[in-house]
């Protein structure tokens, strides 16, 4: 879909629930397109990708909560508060339906936007992401958590350069993870550009597997 009219080049901040998100807008006529980050990515990681396709394209891009060097913390990091993060950066720009590109956990995100609002979406490209639900294993998931606490003195200096959150998670006492069984949670597919939309039903839990929506406490 290509806009009437010639949408401005705009940066800015988009205030979203408690927060603010920084985001930049190529403008344009052409086809709108939202891209969506990795888990520790910023919107700088697309610069290559909007040059690429140059302006035939109308190019959004923006940094999750806590990431980059300018948009604010939250006491909400879930994978809900993502997703509703789409909806939300594209009602600023005003842009009614938009191609979703992720990549990584913005792969599993792009999903399930695109599940849940197909009359707003001309299509959907997870890259390296939006696996089968189960595919991470218990002993996978502990590597990786003990591979980020042994890392964790070198987030700190990295967070004056935007290349990791500026935020802390807790897992809540007591909680207990979902985990859908293999047959509630279906490999998401028809994932393409192609049109009219077809969008898959994807479970509610369906990609937190590997990042689970735990609230954190609310940062000062």
């Amino acid at each position: 879909m290509t806009s009437s009219t010639s949408t401005p080049k705009w940066t800015g901040l988009v205030p979203v629930d408690d927060t603010a998100l920084s985001v930049t807008d190529s403008g344009g006529d052409g086809t709108p397109v939202i891209y969506l980050n990795g888990q520790f990515a910023t919107q700088g990681y697309w610069r290559r990708v909007v040059a690429e396709l140059g302006r035939d394209w109308r190019h959004v891009t923006y940094d999750e909560r806590a990431r980059g060097r300018r948009s604010g913390r939250s006491a909400d990091y879930s994978f809900e508060a993502a997703v509703r993060d789409v909806g939300a950066v594209l009602d600023a720009r005003g842009v009614e339906r938009a191609l979703v590109v992720g990549w990584s956990y913005g792969a599993f995100v792009a999903a399930h936007w695109a599940s849940r609002h197909p009359d707003r979406t001309i299509g959907a490209v997870p890259v390296d992401g939006a696996q089968p639900h189960d595919w991470l294993t218990a002993e996978m998931e502990q590597g990786i958590r003990t591979t980020f606490r042994r890392l964790q003195w070198l987030t700190i200096p990295l967070r004056l350069t935007g290349l990791t959150p500026r935020m802390t998670a807790q897992w809540p006492t007591g909680s207990a993870r979902h985990t859908p069984s293999s047959s509630t949670a279906p490999t998401p597919k028809n994932l393409t550009t192609a049109a009219p939309w077809t969008s898959p039903r994807l479970p509610p839990s369906y990609g937190q597997d590997f990042w689970p929506g735990a609230q954190p406490p609310a940062t000062t």
